[in-house]
């Protein structure tokens, strides 16, 4: 008997036989928790803001005083989905740690249900992937001609394919393993970068210096007679 073909997921086509293709709002649910700027004012905070995640790809540590609008607060182990144009994906995964951590309101916290049923590191790389971002864009909706956003609901009802947990797994360490030595070699270049400018301002430098104090003179010798 032929086994029958599992069902195509809108935004990626068929998988595997063996993986499910849930709901997100079937795994995950919505972690939002406000935090007032008066409550804020009281804290330093790991913020996890959209111009922190475009220039530095991290949180930053904030004093609460200085944040102007009212945050989401977050409990650790959320994985953090940004609403606000789509086609450029923003996904975070919150650490668990002893930090407190509030999050822009452009980003939908996303918590388990069923804590261990998944690994959100794929659950991040999957929502992070450029494919799932193509998939969003057609739900984003214009406020302005540089700010379009999804409605969050459009996220939770997006079916995502999970394979098993340890595959789950698998799949997340090689990624994990893979952007930390490609982020090494970027680093590295960088660095390299960086000395080779050093370098060329030195010679800029030296240069303008000798000119500075006047051209470089060369007396020719006189020829010597021939006896």
């Amino acid at each position: 008997m032929k086994p029958q073909s599992q069902p195509a997921v809108e935004w990626l086509g068929t998988t595997p036989n063996g993986w499910s293709q849930p709901r997100l709002k079937a795994v995950f649910r919505d972690n939002t928790a406000a935090i007032s700027m008066e409550k804020l004012a009281e804290l330093d905070v790991q913020h996890y803001s959209i111009p922190n995640f475009d220039e530095f790809g991290a949180p930053a540590r904030e004093d609460g005083a200085t944040i102007a609008s009212n945050k989401t607060l977050l409990r650790g182990g959320e994985v953090l989905f940004s609403k606000l144009n789509c086609h450029k994906p923003r996904v975070w995964l919150v650490p668990h740690d002893d930090q407190v951590k509030v999050a822009s309101t452009e980003f939908i916290p996303l918590a388990e249900w069923h804590s261990g049923k998944t690994d959100k590191r794929f659950v991040a790389y999957l929502l992070g992937s450029a494919v799932f971002a193509e998939y969003m864009t057609c739900f984003q909706t214009s406020v302005t001609n540089s700010h379009r956003r999804i409605n969050p609901n459009d996220l939770w009802q997006a079916r995502i394919p999970l394979p098993p947990l340890l595959e789950q797994q698998r799949v997340a360490e090689y990624l994990n393993a893979s952007c930390a030595a490609i982020d090494a070699a970027v680093a590295a270049k960088r660095r390299q970068m960086e000395t080779l400018e050093g370098v060329r301002k030195d010679i800029i430098q030296k240069v303008v210096l000798t000119t500075q104090k006047g051209p470089t003179v060369i007396k020719q010798k006189e020829p010597t007679s021939v006896q």
